[in-house]
């Protein structure tokens, strides 16, 4: 590793995190969780928001991260925004400019390579994107980011799934790493109480499967395809219950609860919305599911593996790599596989549900723990502080990380 300099009297290295919005998604999350694992004795951390404050903007500052934001709205641009984050880069000295998203990557890589800060690390958090499903000015950034991939010092993703798709989409970084996402196995955690407390309030008598779907209301999380499950579901299972957890899942969604009674299973349906519990939720399913058709790294998927709940999931991101043999993985939009792995899940008998939850539980722990993500995080962003102290300059100057040409480190 290269060696750290010293960059202020503290000798801390000072990362900037820019993120579109601070909502409750993966992305974000994410981020919340790697600010809580960070070394403060190696690290100085602030995270600027693009977007006003989302509801995990309090939680972060509670970690004693400063929390500012631009104001700006996902479909606007703004060049006095710019200018004013270049100026927010230089005033406070960041060594590292971390970005999280597409907006967020674009904006941050033009403020940070005028020297707003000396190393600019994109991070990508997709594996497939359906744009006529998104804004003209989404698929213009993306457009713009694949054109300008070569000028960040490093891009980070989540997943291997989303490091092909990028380059299919012309990315050419000039170095991968592939760092997936890390769950918190002490929070996510097989809860007896809350499995009998929440299963009551749902109404789910003794023996009776509850299936979830913890996801907010977005075309890519395939809502539709899970209730086209859920009907042939109920046909085998009638006491079946599904469980929806999630920003927009909740019976003020119009089309969400014509999606439920056009599947026939309204009855047996309950719409949670967003929920400060996903754990003490999850830890009371008997199946989590994934219905999604485009997803990098499903956190959901890790977090309900980290509570013991075998996972019937869509092979899309790396769901498939995630669950391994612990759970069933079926083709994305196929109601009827997803519908049979559900059942095959749920009708399994109580002693060999609770192994393959137990061996879920171990895999999560082992290979998507918390601190190893972190971990890989402070080691890239010392290597990268390290190299640009060494007096190599902002990102694309020559013998900047990477410069010799794309390095995935063995890793992507």
């Amino acid at each position: 590793m290269a060696k750290r300099a010293a960059r202020d009297p503290d000798g801390l290295i000072r990362v900037h995190h820019l993120i579109t919005g601070l909502g409750a998604g993966g992305a974000e999350t994410s981020l919340y969780r790697l600010l809580k694992r960070l070394d403060r004795g190696r690290f100085a951390c602030r995270v600027t928001s693009l977007t006003p404050d989302g509801q995990l903007a309090p939680r972060i500052r509670s970690l004693r991260v400063p929390v500012d934001d631009l104001g700006l709205t996902r479909s606007t641009p703004s060049l006095s925004a710019l200018l004013f984050f270049r100026s927010h880069l230089r005033s406070w000295k960041a060594d590292i400019l971390q970005t999280w998203m597409y907006h967020a990557d674009l904006l941050g890589l033009l403020a940070g390579c005028c020297n707003g800060a000396r190393r600019v690390v994109w991070n990508l958090r997709c594996s497939s994107m359906e744009l006529e499903h998104y804004s003209p000015m989404t698929r213009r950034v993306r457009s713009a980011c694949a054109l300008l991939s070569r000028f960040p010092a490093a891009v980070v993703s989540n997943s291997r799934a989303a490091v092909d798709y990028h380059r299919a989409l012309g990315y050419r970084a000039r170095r991968f790493e592939v760092i997936p996402n890390g769950v918190d196995s002490a929070e996510f955690r097989p809860d007896a109480e809350a499995r009998c407390a929440l299963r009551a309030e749902w109404g789910a008598e003794e023996g009776d499967p509850v299936f979830g779907l913890v996801a907010r209301w977005d075309h890519m999380k395939g809502h539709d395809v899970f209730f086209r499950a859920a009907r042939r579901v109920l046909e085998r299972m009638p006491r079946a219950l599904f469980v929806l957890c999630g920003e927009g899942a909740d019976r003020d969604n119009a089309r969400l609860a014509r999606l439920s009674i056009e599947a026939g299973v309204r009855d047996r349906c309950r719409l949670l919305g967003r929920r400060v519990d996903v754990n003490r939720v999850t830890a009371a399913l008997d199946v989590a599911c994934l219905s999604s058709h485009g997803e990098s790294f499903p956190n959901v998927v890790v977090e309900a593996m980290a509570c013991g709940v075998p996972c019937a999931v869509t092979d899309v991101g790396d769901a498939a790599l995630m669950v391994g043999d612990t759970g069933r993985v079926v083709p994305v939009r196929d109601p009827a596989a997803l519908a049979e792995a559900m059942v095959a899940l749920a009708s399994l008998e109580g002693a060999e549900r609770e192994r393959l939850g137990r061996a879920a539980r171990e895999r999560a722990k082992a290979e998507y723990s918390l601190e190893a993500m972190a971990a890989r995080y402070m080691a890239l962003y010392e290597d990268l502080a390290g190299r640009s102290a060494d007096g190599t300059g902002g990102p694309g100057a020559p013998g900047g990380a990477g410069a010799s040409g794309e390095n995935d480190g063995g890793r992507a």
